[in-house]
């Protein structure tokens, strides 16, 4: 009799050694499951937040250009309209002058035309005989 008490005892014993070692392994298995979920909502939150991110950075960057673009053309009808007012005021101011000083108006514009043309053309040489001789004496 005491023989098979102990058997029991041990059977018994046996038995919930393996619940409990069943229960203690199914808790680590849902604390796994439960790190690996939360490690994969981060990652796909993260995922998110950097895919937001970029398409808000594309999108300050349109607006940026879209006003860049609308101050480039403000500013362009701007200066059309100053040089259009401005060669109006020099036509009533030359059609208010004689003959005379039309043509002395336009030699004068010819002589400016032409000194702009010598002072580059005297430039280039300048800057071309400059070149030569660094190359001249660097063999």
């Amino acid at each position: 009799r005491a023989q098979r008490r102990e058997d029991a005892a041990i059977c018994l014993q046996k038995h919930v050694r393996g619940m409990l070692g069943r229960k203690v392994a199914s808790q680590r298995h849902e604390e796994y499951v439960q790190r690996i979920h939360t490690l994969t909502s981060f990652a796909q939150q993260f995922f998110a937040a950097t895919i937001l991110q970029r398409a808000w950075r594309t999108c300050a960057k349109r607006r940026h250009l879209s006003a860049i673009i609308i101050q480039k053309t403000i500013r362009g009808q701007r200066a059309r309209h100053a040089v259009f007012v401005k060669k109006a005021q020099q036509d009533e101011r030359i059609r208010g002058l004689t003959s005379y000083a039309r043509q002395f108006l336009a030699a004068s514009v010819i002589q400016h035309a032409w000194k702009q043309h010598k002072r580059k053309v005297s430039a280039a040489i300048t800057l071309q005989t400059q070149i030569r001789g660094l190359f001249a004496r660097q063999l």
